[in-house]
């Protein structure tokens, strides 16, 4: 019982830091492209943040 609620925890706080991640991109490109500047690194981490809760969220 004690290791599915580590699992749980890390579960969450790894998709937790993923999101906040995906937050921070997201605002950094729409920041960029309200003064029509154009952040491909931001779109970049916005991109894998994405990719990152994708393969936590299946992961088995």
């Amino acid at each position: 019982m004690l290791r599915d609620r580590n699992c749980d925890k890390n579960f969450e706080r790894s998709l937790m830091y993923q999101i906040n991640k995906t937050k921070i991109a997201a605002r950094k490109m729409h920041n960029a492209r309200m003064t029509d500047y154009n952040d491909p690194k931001s779109e970049n981490d916005f991109h894998d943040a994405i990719v990152e809760i994708v393969a936590i969220a299946y992961h088995d």
